[in-house]
């Protein structure tokens, strides 16, 4: 699940969370 949560954290803006959810949860906590 690397490259999910890589992208969300390469753009690191928050607003990706819509389209990265998985990623943003992973990078929220």
């Amino acid at each position: 699940m690397v490259s999910i949560w890589f992208l969300p954290w390469v753009f690191s803006a928050g607003c990706v969370c819509g389209f990265f959810f998985y990623g943003c949860i992973d990078k929220e906590g």
